[in-house]
């Protein structure tokens, strides 16, 4: 049992020397120094020596608890020294701002200065020139020109986004960012062509300046522009693309309601959609709202319906609800269910057909019935 103890302070003895040497290496040369007396008074021979010499001292029990606390000093005193070390250096750096280099430019500017990059709307239906420097020459739009077989140039208008790259006195330099189609588009414009950059929730709002008028429209400037903001605010649809310029009068909805029914263009690529309403509209304090669509297991049924509504034997009709089935939804509210039927002629003889049927939220609108081939 004695040599066990004896190899056991031996281990401990020599870790705690090891890490007396690891700080001394630091540069903590009193904390090592207190460190390796206390890993002494731990290692056997040393501690009977002065356990001979010191009464207190002399049991081997406590020569170790001793050690460990001396050792347990030098850590402390070691940790103390080296975060007193540091605190210059962490000074040093928040007390000279001035070192610190500054930010890189965020664009690249032949005239002026880098903007910050905010991207804002345009001002007016009327379209701006972007010019190849401030007050230079106009930038041809070499796509158009091809097309047209004239020459066309670059502009921007209330239907376009653009970021602000960078600035020179009363003239920006410009990128569109919306439509997607034309982001290679790009060069300076007047400043006073653009719109302030929106605070975040707020909404822009349109003038008689972003509309084009015609002799449909203009009898109801006031109820339209009201409406077509309400439309911006609330019509989900529309709270990010819409294009006030656009507005007409619809003459199918006209005719069927009676009265004159206008529209404004929302949304972009296969989610652009029409959204109607009359002057009355503008004031009525329900809330524009996307369509609801149709349950689509209702409007299968509806489907099914139809095409037994106009099968010579409505009996014989077996309608496929799964292998060639297939249902959209459409921007507009309105959703599609295309999917095939086989029934018997007057003879016994069974055919199939192709059916496609088009629903809103109110029910079935109209189907079209079609021999498969």
């Amino acid at each position: 049992m004695a040599t066990l103890r004896t190899v056991v302070r031996w281990l401990i003895a020599g870790f705690f020397g090891l890490g007396a040497f690891g700080i001394l290496i630091d540069g903590s040369v009193l904390s090592a120094l207190i460190m390796l007396a206390g890993a002494a008074l731990i290692a056997p021979p040393i501690g009977r020596a002065i356990g001979q010499r010191v009464a207190p001292l002399k049991a081997g029990v406590v020569q170790v608890v001793v050690g460990f606390v001396v050792v347990m000093v030098g850590v402390i005193a070691g940790a103390a020294q080296q975060g007193t070390a540091t605190k210059p250096a962490t000074a040093d750096t928040t007390t000279h701002p001035s070192k610190k280099a500054p930010p890189a430019p965020k664009f690249t500017c032949e005239r002026g200065t880098s903007a910050d990059g905010a991207v804002v709307n345009v001002l007016g239906k009327d379209g701006h020139d972007l010019r190849n420097a401030p007050d230079g020459e106009r930038i041809v739009n070499e796509k158009a020109t091809r097309v047209l077989g004239s020459t066309q140039y670059q502009t921007i208008d209330n239907s376009t986004k653009v970021q602000i790259q960078c600035l020179d006195g009363d003239w920006a330099r410009v990128q569109i960012t919306d439509p997607e189609w034309l982001k290679e588009h790009s060069g300076w414009v007047l400043r006073a062509a653009l719109a302030a950059p929106l605070k975040p929730g707020e909404v822009r709002e349109f003038t008689d300046a972003d509309f084009d008028w015609d002799k449909h429209t203009q009898r109801d400037k006031t109820a339209i522009i009201k409406a077509v903001n309400r439309i911006h605010r609330e019509d989900p649809r529309c709270k990010e693309h819409i294009y006030p310029s656009l507005v007409g009068r619809s003459a199918d909805e006209t005719k069927k309601r009676g009265k004159p029914v206008y529209f404004v263009n929302c949304g972009t690529g296969a989610q652009t959609v029409n959204v109607y309403f009359d002057a009355a509209r503008a004031d009525d304090p329900t809330p524009f709202r996307a369509p609801r669509f149709i349950d689509k297991m209702r409007a299968i049924d509806l489907c099914e319906a139809y095409a037994k509504a106009n099968a010579s034997h409505p009996s014989t009709v077996e309608f496929s609800r799964f292998l060639d089935i297939a249902t959209s939804e459409h921007p507009n509210g309105r959703t599609q269910v295309q999917s095939s039927f086989t029934a018997k002629n007057s003879f016994g003889l069974e055919l199939k057909f192709n059916i496609s049927c088009l629903l809103d939220e109110n029910g079935f609108i109209e189907g079209n019935i079609s021999e498969a081939r």
